[in-house]
């Protein structure tokens, strides 16, 4: 039931049917909660802010955060990397960078932990757009250079790479 409700509610959301697909997420998280399914309930917890935003969306995302961080479930685990990269922006969006700044290192690290590409390079892209905010910008320059090398050893690029660096550059003169 609760896969369903997830899967119907992302279907609504898809269609740009935003309220009904919130009732639905959750629904989703009050039945797989409710039933021990931490890996469906941190999902749910996942989405519901896809459909809300702003500060309502934050407290969704916390709570998933604890219950991924509590749970032994995998799946709820595994959700952790993006529950906190969302977390560690929506303290970016609120201009509460030097909180980000730590959620944003945990993402990398959780992201860098999986193994997974690019995820991993957008995390630590990610830290580095922090560091701009905090007007940290020669540290942000070197991830981005490092960033940028590793994308060509990789044998791509990545656009948001060189903006960043193009802002960076612009920031020092």
């Amino acid at each position: 039931r609760a896969r369903y409700l997830l899967e119907r509610g992302r279907t609504y959301n898809s269609a740009g049917d935003k309220a009904r697909a919130k009732v639905l997420f959750i629904e989703a998280w009050d039945v797989a909660s409710g039933s021990g399914l931490d890996g469906l309930a941190v999902d749910a917890a996942h989405v519901v802010p896809i459909a809300v935003g702003g500060a309502e969306g934050a407290e969704w995302t916390q709570c998933g955060l604890a219950l991924a961080r509590r749970s032994s479930d995998p799946k709820a685990r595994a959700l952790l990397p993006a529950l906190l990269n969302n977390h560690a922006w929506n303290l970016h969006d609120e201009g509460r960078y030097a909180e980000a700044l730590p959620v944003f290192r945990e993402a990398e690290t959780a992201w860098l932990a999986t193994g997974r590409q690019p995820q991993g390079r957008i995390a630590r892209w990610s830290v580095a757009r922090c560091l701009r905010s905090l007007e940290r910008y020669d540290d942000a320059l070197l991830i981005q250079r490092a960033l940028e090398r590793e994308w060509a050893a990789a044998g791509s690029s990545d656009g948001y790479v060189f903006e960043e660096i193009a802002e960076l550059l612009a920031a020092t003169g």
